[in-house]
């Protein structure tokens, strides 16, 4: 370690970084109200610290006399949740573009074992960020709790010199990392002992990897984008060092545009970072296996084929690890072929059934109001229903995933007060409802309350929501669109729950369709309206017309429309995978892109002065962005183009990109995965299209100001580049193109790069 590195990262810790001093070897500095001094010498070309006659590495000494991570690792210990019943989970790794430069996939059993080996390679000169993505319920946030305990304990025993910290950022609304790392330390771990720029230091030196847990839930939910910025400036400031790892949704990492990502990659393009992802399988018949053996489930293969026999062996009750533990737990009471009967009866409600069954073991067998005789249940399934919906929605008012239980309190109070309940209940009521067995009372005095699981919080939140539209209830609907964007299954939920109550779809669309049109174009409202309505739609036989509706992203995907009549509608980006549209009009549209594929059925439906963007082909991968190409392609899906425009009619072949400008993109689309790529794995990636990138184009994406080469600092000769441009203008620009390559390159020529 340097001079100047050591007198840094000392200043990250001290009270007063003005009062550090270092004079003649003597290093006098105030941490946390300690005054610590001591000696500083070079031996052997090496920094070492004498203090109180005990001599150690600079490192070192900073790592434990002022870090104190061997404090943090007991912290981590006692305060980081532990699962009794953890079951590894297997996974797919796309590794480093250095490493996989190919691309490929490799199958990893026991994924536990793989991600402390990826987090501990630590390159040199290159921060390394691994996504950890899986879709929710499929135990992102367990495996990373467990990583981070066993990493810890291997700490605390000398087998490893670096600790893995976890920290949530599910639902919390942020501009800055700093606020959310240093809550966990000081709240979640009790641990006051540095500060935000310490943290920066060691997450730099290597020994501290955070683990940011819920990093989709800003990005992909909402259109602020400020998640994305925060991350930036963390990889930033880590100036092409260190190690973070970044637990997402799948669907963060599914973005067929280059623009998707754009942000985070443009404002990172002059550090030196490498990405790779752990995508997590869904659980397999051996792992229900052995998470029921550690229950003690002893039928559990038994357990398993009967209810695989029921639904199937992919449902999402056998595949998903919240849903698994829930099933168990039923199983082990006995209940498990009464819920069988139940969800085979409503396969498309099964997650109702499945919380409903819950809920009604909660209500018959704790929830007893024992205040006279004969005893009985203290609330109704419906009312569980109501109050928990109740939590839910205020949750999502207040944006967080948690409540203290004073706020519970009040919520308890409200819905009492509007069942005309007694005090008798009120108090039976508030001290039951923080050990409902769908909450949890979390913290170290128990003094907040979440839902179990986000999928139970969404749920309920839908329900929330269907009361809200079942009961026409304008200010409560809007105060709930308004919010942020609606996740997906609590959409699902709450469309589920008014179908249930047998509500008329052409009156919650009426509804729905006027709080977007008064609403202004850039809240969320108007998108979650959408959102709503596209699910109220699908499988109506009903002839009905929307007008002026913003569609959020994917709203075709998997629909059935009969009938239906979009007029002046826009659609963000959306799948026609295993889409009907039957004679279905769409009328002064607007479509940003259509990604076609195989199992897209278009009938006697007909597109009059649409404006589409692109298309894109997924069976194929072919993209088309000329009018006249997008107008054959969408004909050869099955649309009928009646537009009077003259750009939809000419009838020319469809223009497809060209070699160069298709091994550009596909050179464009490595950097997704390093900020600067070498040429070795460019060659191997490209295999025999390499010459011809290297030969025929880079020249001119050179001149034209695309690609930037940079010097290389590795043994032997070859070329490094970066992009020069940002993301977002590349990926722009080859819209523009249509395919040529020619074409292209006059644009980028054109363009400032900005």
């Amino acid at each position: 370690m340097q001079l100047d590195d050591f007198r840094r990262i000392l200043t990250s810790f001290a009270d007063n970084p003005s009062d550090l001093v270092f004079d003649r070897g003597r290093l006098l500095v105030q941490i946390r109200d300690e005054v610590v001094d001591a000696e500083l010498y070079s031996r052997d070309g090496s920094l070492v610290v004498r203090e109180d006659g005990e001599e150690q590495s600079a490192t070192g000494w900073l790592i434990r006399r002022v870090a104190k991570l061997q404090l943090l690792a007991d912290r981590i210990l006692s305060y980081v949740p532990h699962e009794e019943h953890f079951v590894p989970p297997s996974g797919e790794f796309l590794d480093q573009l250095e490493y996989s430069p190919s691309g490929d996939r490799a199958a990893i059993p026991n994924v536990a074992i793989q991600v402390p080996g990826v987090l501990d390679r630590r390159p040199a000169g290159t921060t390394s960020v691994l996504y950890l993505t899986s879709d929710a319920g499929e135990g992102k946030t367990t495996l990373i709790n467990e990583v981070a305990r066993r990493q810890a304990q291997a700490y605390k025993d000398r087998r490893s010199d670096w600790l893995l910290l976890p920290v949530s950022l599910g639902g919390r609304g942020f501009s800055r990392f700093d606020d959310v790392v240093v809550a966990t330390l000081v709240n979640t771990l009790r641990f006051q002992l540095f500060y935000y720029e310490a943290f920066v230091e060691l997450v730099r030196l290597g020994v501290l990897v955070p683990a940011f847990d819920g990093f989709e839930e800003v990005f992909v939910e909402t259109s602020s984008g400020e998640a994305l910025s925060a991350l930036g400036n963390l990889v930033r400031t880590l100036n092409s060092a260190g190690t973070v790892l970044i637990a997402a949704r799948k669907a963060y990492f599914e973005f067929r545009s280059l623009s998707a990502r754009a942000r985070l990659l443009d404002s990172i393009s002059q550090e030196s970072v490498s990405f790779s992802q752990l995508a997590l399988n869904r659980w397999s018949k051996d792992q229900f296996v052995t998470y029921g053996a550690s229950r003690r489930l002893s039928e559990a293969t038994e357990v398993y084929h009967l209810v695989a026999a029921r639904l199937r062996s992919s449902h999402p009750i056998l595949t998903r690890a919240v849903l698994v533990r829930r099933l168990v737990d039923i199983a082990l009471d006995e209940d498990l072929q009464q819920l069988l009967t139940r969800l085979g009866d409503a396969p498309q409600d099964y997650f109702y059934e499945f919380v409903n069954t819950i809920i009604e073991r909660e209500s018959v067998e704790k929830w007893i109001d024992r205040s006279g005789e004969p005893y009985k249940p203290l609330l109704s399934v419906t009312e569980h229903h109501e109050l928990l919906g109740l939590i839910a929605h205020e949750m999502w008012l207040m944006n967080t995933e948690v409540l203290r239980t004073d706020l519970l309190d009040v919520v308890t109070e409200v819905f009492a007060d509007e069942h005309r309940l007694s005090p008798v209940m009120l108090r039976q009521i508030k001290e039951r409802l923080p050990h409902h067995s769908l909450l949890s009372a979390i913290g170290t005095r128990k003094s907040t309350v979440s839902f179990d699981h986000e999928d139970f919080r969404q749920f309920f939140l839908g329900g929330a929501l269907a009361r809200a539209m079942l009961t026409s209830d304008e200010t409560d609907l809007r105060a709930l669109l308004q919010v942020n964007l609606l996740p997906s299954a609590t959409c699902d939920a709450a469309v589920q729950r008014v179908r249930r109550e047998g509500q008329a779809v052409v009156d919650l669309v009426w509804l729905l369709a006027e709080i977007s049109s008064t609403d202004v174009p850039t809240s969320f409202t108007r998108e979650n309206c959408g959102a709503l309505i596209s699910r109220l739609l699908d499988r109506q036989e009903n002839t009905m017309a929307v007008e002026g509706i913003l569609f959020p992203a994917d709203s075709l995907l998997g629909r059935q429309f009969h009938h239906i009549q979009f007029e002046n509608c826009y659609f963000q980006p959306t799948s026609l995978a295993d889409c009907m549209l039957d004679g279905c009009a769409f009328d002064g549209c607007t479509f940003e892109r259509l990604e076609l594929a195989a199992s897209t059925n278009i009938a006697n439906t007909t597109l009059t002065a649409c404006e589409v963007a692109a298309v894109y082909n997924l069976d194929n991968e072919r993209r088309a962005f000329d009018p006249s190409a997008v107008a054959e392609q969408l004909r050869w899906a099955g649309f009928q183009i009646t537009a009077p425009s003259e750009t939809l009619e000419i009838k020319v072949p469809p223009l497809e990109l060209d070699e160069l400008t298709s091994v550009t993109e596909k050179v464009i689309r490595m950097f997704l995965r390093a900020t600067f790529i070498n040429e070795l794995p460019m060659r191997q990636n490209l295999g025999v299209r390499a010459n011809m990138f290297f030969d025929r184009a880079l020249p001119h994406l050179s001149k034209s100001g695309v690609f930037e080469e940079i010097p290389y600092r590795g043994s032997g000769i070859q070329r490094r580049l970066r992009l020069a441009m940002s993301l977002d203008t590349v990926a722009a620009l080859i819209e523009r193109s249509g395919g040529s390559f020619d074409k292209f390159v006059k644009l980028a020529e054109a363009s400032d790069g900005s």
